[in-house]
């Protein structure tokens, strides 16, 4: 098959080696050999490779590379001078040759994945990819490269001028944010620029999970088409700077795990106005939660946990159109930011769903609905409005000072999955209307004051660890081993049954009146003849007389 253009095994489950002879498919063009899930593809060496000089697309994400040589890349990957894009993520490559190539053969390449191999340590390993001057998007996530390189030294490659997606989460870079802004702005012609200048296609930013420090530099903001930004697991702090206001296509902002302070501002609806998801969890943020974020109407997923809020949970959550229909954020302004998500796929997001941790890509990212607010110090009832949020599938309001009860069309919430109430002041029954809650997977309503029975229909027969609804002492039946009380009889009984009770009480107050009547009687007669001596020597000598 000498003149095979195109082949593709990816996730076919094949195992074993990868055949050498695949050198022999000298006019291929595209070769994806990504295994199965479950899959176990390793390679012997990388020697037949170089035949394949026409290459433009290389795949081997999960095919085992360890027993490679350590000239995978020296000896094999650059010579591929048309490469136009390389992905190999979780390939076990922990090594290279000590001597990195001189000069770069495949001046064509714009897609770099890397991700999630673990690397030796090496700045000068790192940088050499960084003289790539095409390329536009670049993951190299989870490298273990700690403190190999400062963000400084990363940004004064030339490379960065061009990029658009830039990925370089769980590596621990050191020092502050400011330091890769202020780098990354020599891209244009000052001698001492203040922003990005030039920069202005970078789409994508995620440095999330490093050691980064200080405040969000107002620099930062002046990119116009950036529409994806993680910051996450920093140590960043300060205030929400003023700058987000210029983020006026961003759809998603994740900020959780840093260290900011203050409220969330009340310009967010007028500013952010095609934010999807927002992630602001594990913060020191305060005050109330603003009635503005329900203008959003394409907010689809509101993480606020882990921070100070107080005050009720805003009554106009109902509103919050992103909740109840599709989302279709992406749209025509942001289809290339589509295209920049496929490629680079590694780019996720942390989420707290059905009580553990999990990490979302963008493209899963786009049917999570979510609200949490857990871990908070909100107080007042649940609104009922937040029952009309159809498309809702994950609500988190744990451990908060929330009273009142249940809404009782909480069964109206279809799609919903999981659902934690737990850790609160809620009182009254459990709705029987969330019987209806067929999708629900992950229950929690533990430590509340709930009372009455627990259901039992459709998902509530699944529900058998007591652990959910422990520390409500009113509340009985299975899984809990307190016993309700003998059950109401049926609607089609309650009539006749209440004819029965009605006879009941017409004979008491009959049998109470005769005995009234009797002695009211006796002693209209009887006591007159007590108290009157005459009516009574009358009486007796009348009927002495009579007698006689």
């Amino acid at each position: 098959m000498r003149n095979l253009r195109y082949l593709d095994l990816s996730s076919a489950s094949f195992s074993g080696m990868v055949p050498p002879t695949l050198g022999n498919l000298s006019n291929l063009l595209h070769l994806d050999l990504r295994p199965a899930y479950d899959g176990n593809l390793w390679v012997g060496n990388l020697h037949w490779l170089p035949n394949l000089s026409s290459l433009q697309y290389l795949n081997l994400g999960g095919v085992n590379l360890s027993k490679a040589s350590s000239h995978w890349l020296q000896g094999a990957v650059n010579m591929l001078p048309s490469l136009l894009e390389l992905h190999l993520p979780f390939c076990d490559l922990n090594s290279f040759h000590q001597t990195l190539p001189s000069s770069i053969n495949f001046t064509s390449l714009s897609v770099l994945d890397l991700s999630y191999n673990p690397f030796n340590s090496s700045s000068s390993f790192l940088l050499w990819w960084f003289n790539i001057t095409t390329l536009k998007y670049i993951d190299l996530s989870l490298l273990d490269l700690i403190y190999a390189v400062s963000l400084s030294t990363i940004a004064r490659q030339e490379s960065l001028c061009n990029l658009q997606s830039l990925s370089l989460s769980g590596n621990q870079f050191n020092g502050e944010i400011k330091e890769l802004v202020n780098a990354l702005s020599r891209c244009s012609n000052e001698k001492f620029p203040s922003h990005w200048g030039n920069m202005k296609g970078l789409r994508m930013i995620d440095l999330s999970r490093n050691n980064l420090s200080g405040t969000i530099p107002r620099s930062l903001c002046s990119l116009p088409q950036l529409g994806y930004l993680q910051l996450s697991n920093n140590n960043l702090s300060g205030e929400l700077s003023l700058c987000l206001q210029e983020f006026s296509d961003i759809y998603t902002l994740d900020l959780g795990e840093n260290r900011f302070v203050g409220n969330i501002p009340k310009w967010i609806n007028k500013k952010l106005v095609s934010i999807a998801e927002l992630r602001l969890r594990n913060n020191m943020l305060t005050g109330n939660i603003p009635e503005e974020l329900c203008g959003l109407t394409s907010l689809h997923l509101l993480d606020l946990a882990h921070n100070n809020f107080s005050g009720p949970i805003p009554s106009c959550l109902e509103d919050m159109d992103g909740f109840r229909h599709f989302n279709s954020y992406y749209h025509s302004e942001t289809t290339l930011l589509i295209a920049a998500v496929i490629i680079s796929p590694s780019i996720s997001m942390t989420l707290d769903g059905k009580g553990r941790q999990s990490e979302y890509d963008t493209d899963q990212l786009r049917i999570v609905y979510m609200i949490d607010l857990s871990r908070n110090n909100l107080s007042g009832e649940i609104p009922t409005g937040i029952t009309n949020l159809s498309y809702l599938g994950t609500l988190n309001l744990s451990m908060n000072q929330l009273s009142g009860s249940i809404p009782k069309n909480i069964g109206d919430l279809r799609q919903l999955e999981t659902l934690d109430l737990s850790c609160n002041h809620i009182e009254g029954p459990i709705p029987t209307s969330m019987s209806s809650l067929t999708f629900l997977s992950h229950l929690n309503l533990s430590h509340n004051d709930l009372s009455g029975t627990i259901p039992s229909a459709n998902q509530f027969g699944t529900f058998d660890d007591a652990s959910i609804y422990e520390g409500n002492p009113r509340l009985c039946g299975p899984p809990l081993h307190t016993k309700c009380s003998a059950s109401p009889p049926p609607e089609s009984n309650r009539g006749a049954i209440n004819d029965e009770d009605d006879d009941e009480r017409d004979k008491f107050w009959f049998y109470v009146c005769m005995g009234l009547g009797f002695i009211v009687g006796f002693w209209a007669v009887c006591g007159s003849l007590v108290i009157k001596r005459s009516w009574r020597h009358s009486y007796f000598s009348g009927s002495s007389t009579t007698e006689f």
